[in-house]
């Protein structure tokens, strides 16, 4: 099976180093490729994110760029939003299931990206509830050359060491004293996180990092490798990758010593903790990464990515039904989401229903090889013809309406919101179709239902998000 990693770098207004940057990434991934002995199934790819740089660095990239690698991709700013935002630019373009990240004035050194990438590809498997962080043994077998000791965890980030160009100025800095440019993360746990809070003021003060590496520690396992392997050109704190903190509370931020919180700032951060607490509840990272791996040969061998329902919506499904509890389920669309769905009758509710629906005969046949493929239930994958005859008598309280062209769905939602309990929920997908949204608007009215929009939660890359609709 093929794997892949994306670097994010940010550029802004670094004329001067964008070129050294951008070729000290591209000689990593290069000397990864060389020396590593599982190169041949790895794919890399490198997203730059120009943040409205008033100088000349988009130029400089882009030349660069297009003399010398084709595995870059630019996406600019139009205007300054800051690196946190920057950050969650070039996310949404990445594909990789391992996420780098390289901030303006960072250097990666030849290793680095085989350093990170040995250390979270390993088949190792944590302990059960294994957070926070552990040391990483590193032997020195000769100048300049480590052997790293990789622990018996699966670890869900790491983090190396980090020297700074100007260390006479360490001690007096403050600001951004937590670097990402050394840190690797498996892009699900990213996604748990929910990304960087983007924060007032614009010029970053260093919370949004901290608080990240916070959270990253408290939900997820994290690997400290003293090994040195990215160079910025900007002071640092003196302890790469550690975070001087205070505790607060049980379940408070844990705030830097270091960083004085505005304190609608440190309402936000703090809001964002409590969400991230309950989110993770019903989180089990080991099977929300078996899934994304799933997904991801599903929309490369099975499906279109932009036919198939998006990894966001379906995280959002497996993480409702979880929190909704139903007891019969109609998936309209099947495919991906029929996965989902019977992934959680498994192993967390086997006495419930689930009906897979699909109006195309031939695709419904692609779902039930695709489940049982998966060790999951066929049953009740039925055709919608078959739906209208035997299954429409009955309610349902948890619904997914992804089937078939705009106009056929437009035509049935009638049907579809006769089938829902009172105290159900029905997911309508795809409402950015304007035409459709207005449809869904007017049908919704009538019945008097209550509509949520979850276009924060299901938002994809394509612009395609859902929308929810209950009676209560």
């Amino acid at each position: 099976m093929t794997f892949s990693f994306s670097v994010i770098v940010l550029i802004a207004n670094c004329q001067d180093s964008v070129i050294r940057t951008l070729q000290s990434i591209e000689q990593s991934i290069q000397y990864f490729y060389q020396t590593s002995p599982m190169n041949a199934e790895v794919t890399a790819e490198v997203i730059v994110v120009n943040d409205a740089s008033s100088d000349r660095t988009l130029e400089v990239a882009t030349q660069w760029i297009q003399a010398n690698s084709q595995r870059f991709v630019v996406v600019n700013h139009q205007t300054s939003l800051g690196l946190a935002a920057a950050r969650n630019t070039g996310f949404k373009y990445a594909k990789g299931e391992l996420i780098f990240f390289c901030d303006p004035n960072s250097f990666f050194s030849l290793p680095h990206v085989s350093a990170c990438l040995l250390c979270l590809t390993q088949p190792n498997q944590p302990p059960a509830q294994q957070v926070g962080e552990l040391t990483l043994d590193v032997k020195l077998i000769q100048e300049n050359q480590y052997q790293i000791v990789v622990p018996p965890y699966a670890l869900d980030a790491v983090q190396t060491g980090i020297r700074s160009g100007k260390a006479s100025e360490i001690a007096e800095h403050t600001p951004n004293g937590h670097s990402l440019s050394n840190l690797c993360i498996k892009r699900e746990c990213h996604e748990f996180l929910e990304g960087f809070l983007e924060l007032p003021p614009l010029p970053e003060n260093g919370q949004e990092v901290s608080a990240y590496h916070r959270w990253l520690r408290q939900f997820f396992l994290v690997g400290n490798l003293a090994v040195e392997t990215v160079e910025s050109a900007d002071p640092i704190s003196r302890s790469p990758g550690m975070i001087e903190l205070v505790q607060t509370g049980q379940n408070a931020v844990a705030i830097p010593k270091s960083i004085a919180f505005e304190s609608s700032n440190a309402r936000i951060i703090e809001a964002h903790s409590q969400r991230l607490l309950q989110k993770a509840i019903g989180f089990n990272s080991q099977e929300y990464a078996r899934l994304f791996k799933i997904y991801r040969t599903y929309v490369s061998t099975i499906s279109l990515e932009d036919h198939a329902v998006s990894w966001e919506a379906a995280r959002y499904l497996f993480q409702a039904v979880q929190a909704a509890q139903p007891k019969r389920i109609l998936d309209l669309g099947s495919g991906y989401s029929s996965l989902i769905f019977r992934t959680y009758q498994a192993k967390f509710a086997p006495e419930i229903t689930v009906v897979s629906v699909d109006d195309d005969a031939e695709w419904l046949g692609k779902t039930k090889t695709f489940l049982q493929a998966n060790d999951l239930s066929s049953d009740r994958c039925i055709t919608w013809e078959k739906f209208l005859s035997d299954y429409a008598d009955q309610s349902y309280d948890f619904i997914l309406y992804d089937m078939g062209n705009m106009y056929t769905r437009a035509e049935n939602l009638t049907k579809i919101v006769d089938v829902m309990e009172p105290t159900g929920s029905l997911i309508i997908d795809d409402v950015h179709f304007p035409f459709y949204a207005m449809v869904v608007f007017e049908v919704i009215g009538n019945y008097r239902l209550r509509l949520q929009s979850l276009k924060r939660e299901t938002l994809d890359k394509y612009g395609r998000y859902a929308v929810k609709a209950t009676y209560s």
